[in-house]
């Protein structure tokens, strides 16, 4: 009986009877006054289980924070239908100012969110975030932040321990600060797939905090329109596949040791803090390849203190070329490049087709080198190669 009665419930309110099982608690509807309370509250009272949202609009005034893992989700078939500018789905939780959406702390390890929109009344920068991720492998499927004083989507591991998250058709909007924010050093091993962040007031989407942003996760397809400051502000080792930036948004690499791959319609214009240490392909080609890099220059390098009249000779680069010493015998002959590197030159000299019998070294520099000979000559020719370390 207890059955037969729940499938006249279900249908009554437009929830499917398969939809239902032995653990899943249909939560209240949308007349509800504080829809953040009442889950809470029937979490507490019933533990973890599979939460169920009828379509509809909410109204929110506490942030849904469970103390057990749950599922929360709209009823299937009414789920976010993730469009490019507004919010479509049949689940909406619009939030109090200054509130959460929902909170996922260390008790709550595990937990789902599915198929809801929260939208934030707030009018003015604040702490609260639509998402706040303070636990353990949590994910997040089809969802909307908007609007929120802080960030639409932020995983801090400052507290406790966020690793092995997972995103997917997640939209951060017209939040006040960034739309993804990633800070502490165990947000790791993540996956965010076709995430959005559109509008926000700082970045779109950011893990370069001091405190850490998080290594190894991944980002595959991120899209970033329209957000004020940056739309990629970069830390250190995670990979960031097929980025899109709209309106030639600006990319920037704050950390080390990234993969990024940013092409097609909408590339990122890049600009790296840490150049050489970066793997980077993009419209503007491959770039940032690796620590170690041969430097070269159509300017021919400069001598001096190379006796009279020393010649460079035609073709000459930062990478390689050759050099004839001038006439007054002189002991040491300066090569200054067109450009430099971070650190100092590798550079192998030996003697040209005029040869040298004497003794010669060399002293590096990041932007040339210096030869030294004993005896000083004059007329001798020496060639050279060159390599920068990044």
């Amino acid at each position: 009986m207890k059955w037969l009665l729940a499938f006249f419930i279900l249908a009554a309110v437009g929830i499917p009877a398969w939809a239902i099982g032995p653990n899943t608690i249909i939560l209240p509807g949308p007349s509800t006054t504080d829809i953040g309370l009442a889950i809470n509250n029937s979490v507490t009272a019933n533990g973890s289980a599979r939460y169920v949202l009828t379509p509809g609009t909410y109204s929110s005034a506490t942030a849904i924070n469970p103390s057990s893992p749950i599922t929360l989700e709209c009823s299937p078939g009414g789920g976010n239908a993730f469009a490019n500018s507004s919010p479509t789905g049949n689940c909406v939780i619009n939030v109090a100012a200054n509130v959460e959406g929902f909170k996922c702390n260390v008790g709550a390890d595990g937990s789902v969110l599915r198929g809801i929109n929260f939208l934030s009344a707030n009018s003015s920068s604040g702490t609260n975030n639509g998402l706040d991720v303070q636990c353990y492998s949590f994910k997040g499927y089809d969802l909307w932040f908007q609007g929120f004083g802080q960030d639409g989507v932020h995983v801090d591991s400052t507290t406790n321990n966020s690793n092995h998250w997972y995103m997917e058709n997640v939209n951060a909007a017209s939040n006040k600060r960034t739309g993804f924010y990633f800070k502490g050093i165990d947000v790791n091993v993540g996956i965010c797939a076709n995430c959005v962040a559109i509008d926000n007031l700082v970045n779109g989407f950011d893990n370069a905090d001091a405190s850490g942003g998080g290594e190894s996760n991944l980002f595959l397809t991120p899209q970033a329109i329209l957000n004020t400051n940056i739309d990629f502000n970069l830390g250190s080792y995670n990979t960031w596949l097929n980025t899109y930036c709209e309106g030639s948004g600006a990319m920037h690499l704050t950390g080390t040791s990234n993969t990024v791959l940013t092409q097609g319609f909408a590339p990122c214009v890049v600009t790296d803090s840490n150049p050489g240490t970066n793997f980077f392909y993009g419209s503007q080609g491959l770039q940032l390849i690796t620590k170690t890099y041969v430097v070269n220059s159509s300017s021919p390098p400069v001598l001096t203190s190379c006796g009279s009249s020393p010649v460079v000779r035609g073709g000459s680069s930062n990478q390689s070329g050759e050099i004839t010493l001038g006439s007054g015998s002189p002991s040491a002959c300066t090569v200054t490049f067109a450009n430099t590197t971070n650190n100092n030159l590798y550079c192998v000299v030996s003697p040209g087709e005029v040869t040298y019998t004497g003794a010669y070294w060399t002293t590096v520099a990041a932007g040339g080198f210096t030869l030294h000979i004993n005896p000083g000559t004059s007329s001798a020719e020496f060639t050279y190669v060159c390599m920068g370390s990044g």
